[in-house]
């Protein structure tokens, strides 16, 4: 007898903020980094004594900030996003007084430069590494970038935003990734412990939607277990070889533990 079906599960809110919250600690970490590689990499003498005082200042605020992620991660990454942005800001005043841009355009680079930066923060705090939404991201820039070269500012204008709504949909995707990875540790410890042997996680139909990841189990008396996780919460099982109502049992078992370990609902 089998049994199969599907179930929208979630995390418990508490769950859900304990994610979120470290997440939020890597990306403070990962923008502070950041911040550090592009006051490093900054070559130009003009201005490098251009904005040496403000940079100065930002340096030793980040420096400051950086033992208060653990404690206040929100509050953390807020002052660090303030600071990041008076970075930018600086080199493009600078850019300005070194004659190497308008205001406007200075303006603009400043926010280019600024995408670039969370664009690899975000590269950087990824769940999987993937490379595609970071480089449809860094395409948006990279036309931005030519079309401000070229003083074609709206168009530059118009690319910084697509890049800037790029950047919101990846920030979304790889939390609901992290979620379901949670999910997906959730099932496999439970499974091990109910006396399966997993194979597994893989990750198939990546193309769509983020994918499905498949687990599969197999007890020592033949009976099977399928999973299918979906990135949106869907969550469906197969359970194959059993008798009677033993296989709902199973099921029941899974989803009792799951809550109990993992706030699984």
């Amino acid at each position: 007898m089998s049994l199969n079906g599907s179930r929208n599960v979630r995390l418990s809110r508490e769950r859900l903020e304990d994610l979120r919250l470290g997440r939020v600690r890597k990306q403070t970490s990962a923008m502070i980094e950041e911040c550090e590689k592009n006051i490093a990499e900054l070559r130009d003498a003009a201005i490098q004594r251009a904005a040496a005082p403000a940079l100065r200042k930002i340096q030793a605020e980040l420096r400051q900030l950086a033992p208060q992620i653990e404690k206040a991660p929100d509050a953390t990454l807020k002052a660090v996003r303030a600071r990041q942005k008076r970075l930018h800001a600086a080199i493009a005043d600078a850019q300005v007084a070194a004659s190497k841009w308008s205001r406007e355009q200075a303006a603009l680079s400043a926010r280019l430069q600024d995408l670039r930066s969370r664009a690899e923060t975000e590269r950087k705090t990824s769940p999987t590494g993937e490379t595609q939404s970071f480089g449809n991201v860094n395409l948006a820039v990279k036309q931005a970038s030519i079309a401000l070269q070229s003083g074609r500012l709206q168009e530059a204008e118009s690319a910084a935003a697509a890049a800037e709504q790029l950047l919101e949909e990846t920030d979304k995707a790889n939390f609901d990734e992290t979620v379901r990875r949670e999910v997906v540790r959730g099932l496999i410890a439970t499974l091990t412990d109910m006396g399966f042997v997993m194979e597994g996680p893989r990750l198939t139909e990546a193309e769509k939607n983020g994918g499905v990841v498949v687990l599969n189990g197999r007890l020592p008396s033949g009976r099977m277990a399928r999973f299918n996780v979906h990135v949106d919460g869907r969550l469906q099982f197969d359970f194959d070889g059993y008798e009677g109502q033993s296989c709902a049992k199973e099921l029941a078992q899974v989803e009792k533990q799951l809550q109990e370990r993992c706030a699984i609902l």
